[in-house]
């Protein structure tokens, strides 16, 4: 063979190896910069282990955070409502005890059987701007204030929820009739009047009660016998309607010892939950009254019962009030 040819042949050789390292090369670079099967699942497996505490420790932080919020809307809600009391109860001139409204209940608006009375009192309410200068004719322009006698009663409400209107815990409802103002020569100045009307099935005159003491007297009011037209409004939901547990509770001073201020009563004098309820002292016009929420309905739709263990979502508030005004036993009229 010519020494041509064998060169030729020599180069063509080569080339095929150079070509084929190269494909080789090529290939095994391929297979290095791929991901088995078997490495994928690793990889899936431990960000899964790295993520998933993350992701929990994120939904703790969300529900601590749901829990507090709970909690201090409960804990601010109560106050509120403590305070809202007070200030009515300031204006009391009368507040009924256990045997008091054991004897006028069925005079106030008729109620379902889930609506306890608790708290019920006469009180002497203001009415900002009623009535002229003169005290002839309604409020127009620079006129006067006029105070009118108010029935008030406070209900605890548990109903399961309300048909969803309202939580499933318990609420406080309340209920007010006002006599309507008058001029100068005792007549209505206006008892259509929302302001300033008399509502329907009010009236109260105290020297024609029946009785010969201020308690019987009380004790014997009735309404005017017409048809309410005014309905209970909530004060506040998420009251605590537990009826089980060793809940926080104080007792009246007559409950620990009857020798000690025997005429405090506990109104209801069989509370079902000690949720809301009041230690009343009629003739010294005062009362105690307690309440408790439960923070943890707002969490829990249905195991929401108090248990010692969760305390914390069940704030309380107390409140001790003695009217500003009275009425006396010389019966005048008012």
């Amino acid at each position: 063979m010519p020494t041509s040819q064998r060169k030729t042949n020599s180069l063509i050789t080569s080339v095929k190896f150079l070509l084929m390292a190269q494909g080789k090369g090529y290939k095994a670079s391929a297979k290095e910069v791929g991901f088995t099967l078997i490495e994928l699942l690793v990889a899936i497996i431990m960000a899964a282990l790295i993520i998933a505490p993350i992701l929990g420790l994120m939904v703790n932080i969300l529900q601590t955070d749901r829990k507090e919020q709970a909690k201090a809307a409960s804990e601010q809600e109560l106050q509120s409502a403590a305070d809202y009391i007070a200030r009515d109860l300031q204006q009391a001139v009368y507040i009924y005890d256990a045997q008091g409204l054991n004897e006028i209940k069925d005079e106030l608006k008729p109620l379902p059987a889930n609506h306890v009375p608790v708290l019920v009192f006469w009180k002497r309410k203001i009415i900002h701007n009623a009535i002229s200068e003169d005290l002839s004719s309604k409020c127009i322009t620079n006129c006067n204030d006029a105070f009118v006698y108010a029935l008030v009663a406070y209900y605890l409400v548990n109903d399961g929820g309300d048909n969803g209107t309202w939580s499933n815990a318990a609420r406080i409802t309340r209920f007010e009739i006002q006599d309507g103002v008058r001029d100068a020569d005792g007549i209505y100045v206006d008892p259509t009047d929302d302001k300033i009307g008399r509502d329907k099935g009010f009236v109260f005159k105290l020297t024609e009660l029946q009785g010969d003491t201020l308690r019987e007297r009380m004790e014997n009011w009735e309404n005017s016998g017409e048809a309410y037209t005014k309905s209970p409004l909530v004060l506040i939901d998420y009251i605590d309607q537990s009826t089980a547990g060793n809940f926080p509770k104080e007792d009246c001073p007559a409950d620990s010892d009857p020798t000690v201020d025997p005429e405090w009563q506990k109104v209801p004098s069989n509370p079902s939950t000690y949720s809301f309820y009041a230690c009343v002292y009629s003739s010294k016009n005062t009362a105690k009254v307690f309440l408790r929420g439960n923070a943890y309905a707002r969490i829990e739709n249905q195991d929401n019962q108090y248990k010692e263990s969760r305390a914390a979502f069940y704030p309380t508030a107390k409140i001790e009030v003695t009217g500003s005004g009275g009425l006396t036993n010389t019966f005048s009229n008012n």
